[in-house]
């Protein structure tokens, strides 16, 4: 793939579940572009507002399943589901951005990770207390 932008993050991934994984990359401009495997063709673009800082695979709703979650470098993360990527009626690369869950899930995962870092820093406290409390 030739770019005057820089791979920053690169991933397999079976979005589409045909049982094929396909090769997802981010860039530096913040786009996203999941490729197929066998024939390099773009079926799925995306955009960011930044860099893509990371593409991870996690099971983010807790359903058994791998989802694909993307992070760009000014901490917007959106996930997709399998089975996100769909062709138009004119057999060109497009997305069904009803299956991108890059709204509310998204939210949920932000006010998350919020959580997350509240109760670190409140276990750090209590861990402190404790140390002071042995040595006393």
């Amino acid at each position: 793939v030739k770019s005057k932008h820089q791979c920053m993050a690169l991933e397999s991934f079976d979005l589409d579940a045909d049982g094929v994984p396909e090769l997802i990359s981010g860039w530096s401009n913040g786009s996203v572009n999941v490729r197929n495997e066998s024939t390099g063709e773009v079926i799925y673009k995306d955009s960011f507002n930044s860099a893509i800082a990371g593409i991870v695979k996690s099971d983010y709703r807790c359903d058994g399943n791998e989802n694909i979650i993307v992070c760009g470098s000014d901490g917007e993360v959106r996930g997709y589901l399998p089975s996100a990527v769909t062709e138009s009626q004119g057999g060109g690369a497009t997305s069904a951005s009803a299956a991108v869950d890059n709204g509310k899930d998204s939210r949920l995962i932000e006010k998350l990770n919020q959580k997350k870092k509240v109760l670190m820093m409140e276990l750090s406290n209590l861990e402190v207390q404790n140390i002071d409390l042995e040595r006393a």
